[in-house]
């Protein structure tokens, strides 16, 4: 009987410390899980401080993009099922034109866990830089799923459908672009789409296209700022909308208004042309 009671006080005492034990390791891995998750954001501070806002190769420092890419490897170590850490990684390596190895991560990406912007973002990235057109409108269809009102999808997807000759479906998607972009995308899609139209001879709808576009890179001059860089593009697309007018007012038998509208093109192409140059001057001196 004594023997029975000493048996049972033991194991009872064994069962508390094993207890003891068991919630001293929850604790201890709790405080590991914070560590990890401090760690990371840490690490992915730093990715970011290295090399700014802009992802870009820095000729006088390419270094900081390897420094940028060793603390994104970190975030990879700690956690490799982080999509996070391997969008960033992605992204730094577009910088430095290693598109093999930056398709690799976003492929990872999305078959992690992803938040829906970052998996869409990857699954631009894949369709953008993938050689193979039909997969890159796989990838961009799937993308549009998760953001369906990305601009840069739309036009994305418009784009590569115009390479494989899907004009119907080109014009669609560059139709929700022009509905839902209200700047430089808008433009081009205005451009591109009419030069489409222009191409099955509707020249009517062309014309409106192109005078829209007009209308807007017009409007865009006076409005240029530091985070409009791609308003440096404003000429060529003048110059294109332009000449895709005096085709479609070939294609209308309208002569006059044709060689009106070249000399229009001579004209503003060059005083355009200077402003932007002066703008983006002026903002490089700020």
């Amino acid at each position: 009987m004594k023997l029975t009671r000493l048996l049972e006080n033991r194991r009872v005492s064994h069962s508390f410390r094993l207890r003891g034990i068991n919630d001293r390791l929850k604790i201890s891995a709790k405080a590991l899980e914070t560590t990890k998750t401090a760690l990371i954001n840490i690490y992915l501070k730093k990715a970011n401080d290295c090399i700014g806002d802009v992802i870009i190769v820095d000729d006088k420092n390419p270094s900081r993009m390897d420094l940028s890419i060793a603390y994104c490897d970190k975030v990879i170590a700690l956690d490799p099922g982080l999509a996070e850490g391997w969008h960033e990684k992605g992204k730094r390596l577009l910088g430095i034109e290693d598109f093999k190895g930056a398709i690799d991560c976003f492929n990872k990406v999305v078959t992690l866990n992803a938040e829906p912007d970052i998996k869409a973002e990857a699954l631009y990235y894949i369709g953008r830089w993938g050689t193979d057109l039909y997969e890159s409108i796989t990838c961009f269809d799937a993308a549009l799923v998760l953001t369906p009102n990305d601009t840069r999808l739309l036009y994305a997807m418009a784009q590569k459908l115009l390479q494989v000759e899907c004009y119907d479906q080109a014009i669609l998607f560059y139709g929700m672009a022009i509905n839902v972009d209200e700047g430089i995308i808008r433009i081009a899609s205005l451009i591109e789409r009419g030069a489409i139209l222009l191409l099955q001879n509707h020249y009517s709808e062309a014309l409106l296209d192109f005078n829209r576009a007009i209308r807007l890179i017009e409007t865009g001059r006076h409005s240029l700022t530091e985070d409009d860089v791609n308003y440096q593009d404003l000429p060529t697309f003048l110059s294109n909308a332009l000449n895709n007018k005096i085709l479609a007012l070939l294609g209308l038998n309208r002569k006059d208004d044709a060689l009106l509208c070249f000399n229009l093109l001579l004209n503003r192409s060059l005083s355009l042309f200077e402003d932007v140059v002066c703008a983006i001057g002026s903002i490089n001196h700020e």
